[in-house]
């Protein structure tokens, strides 16, 4: 008898010191379907749904890490769940870069040294709260990160220069920049010196972004 208490008393103890797992810690299936219907979600067979159901929860679980470390000031940014909640992150590696292609690496340009002082320079510089970087976009399943990145240095500078923000074209430039590969990737050097010898890009709003090669012609005339 003594024993047998003993034993219920050792056990309660451990109970104390391992607490039930979270509530928010247990997938929730009402989020999963929550998820699928935002996005639109559909998959080819229940097996597939499965996986996917599965590395959603694991990413979800990710966010959460990373998160609580940005409220402890141990990284600079948070992050949040997208339509990539269901993907790997192998998968959304080559959902944003597509195939490599073999680039020729042009050395005639020689870099500007810098002189003078410039102590005078901050740390850091958030160019949103000056206005100067659009809303954030999405290149959808097309490997064209070298035209965003084109347009976005572009409309930077456009608003320093006029105080004007405007959006730019990267399906102008993955149409019409053919040193470069569309959806198959491209260089931010070789767009610059398409925008120089075209004489400026179209806006977004002109040539709205498709995901894909095609033969639109813009109906407006660049900004330059």
């Amino acid at each position: 008898m003594v024993l047998q208490i003993r034993l219920l008393a050792l056990l309660m103890g451990l109970a104390t010191l391992c607490p039930a797992r979270r509530t928010d810690d247990i997938p929730d299936d009402k989020e999963w379907e929550a998820f699928k219907m935002q996005y639109n979600k559909a998959y080819s067979s229940g097996n597939e749904e499965k996986i996917r159901r599965q590395i959603f929860f694991q990413n979800k679980m990710m966010i959460k890490k990373h998160n609580y470390r940005y409220a402890q000031n141990l990284t600079s940014f948070k992050v949040a769940l997208n339509h990539l909640g269901d993907k790997m992150r192998g998968e959304i590696t080559a959902f944003f870069t597509g195939p490599q292609q073999q680039h020729v690496v042009n050395n005639s340009i020689e870099p500007i040294p810098l002189t003078g002082d410039y102590e005078w320079i901050p740390s850091s510089i958030d160019w949103r709260q000056k206005g100067a970087v659009t809303g954030v976009k999405s290149q959808l399943q097309c490997a064209s990160g070298w035209a965003f990145a084109t347009t976005g240095s572009l409309e930077g500078q456009l608003y320093r220069h006029s105080q004007r923000l405007i959006s730019m074209s990267e399906q102008n430039l993955i149409d019409c920049c053919h040193l470069c590969y569309g959806c198959s990737g491209g260089r931010m050097d070789y767009a610059f010196t398409y925008i120089m010898q075209n004489g400026g890009l179209d806006s977004e709003v002109a040539y709205p972004y498709e995901a894909r090669v095609c033969t639109t012609t813009p109906t407006v005339h660049q900004l330059n």
